[in-house]
């Protein structure tokens, strides 16, 4: 899991106290279309990405939500 190699807290698991980021998709049909040429095309598959409870893409659109943020080293676990 990434966020134990980076060593994030309050991420990587659904359970209370921790950020709700979560991205829904299917795994059987998740494609990327976008290339260099056509780089707007929306890939298929993606469902949501919930960025802390909220909804930021809805079925590859973005929302106009814009909830990432940098985190910085006093917010991860110590090394």
């Amino acid at each position: 899991m990434p966020t134990e190699v980076y060593r994030f807290r309050n991420k990587g698991l659904i359970r209370e106290g921790y950020d709700a980021d979560i991205c829904i998709f299917n795994a059987d049909t998740i494609i990327d279309r976008a290339e260099y040429v056509n780089c707007h095309e929306r890939c298929e598959g993606l469902s949501y990405v919930i960025l802390g409870g909220e909804v930021v893409v809805k079925y590859a659109v973005f929302c106009g939500n814009k909830k990432g943020r940098f985190i910085p080293d006093e917010e991860r676990f110590d090394s």
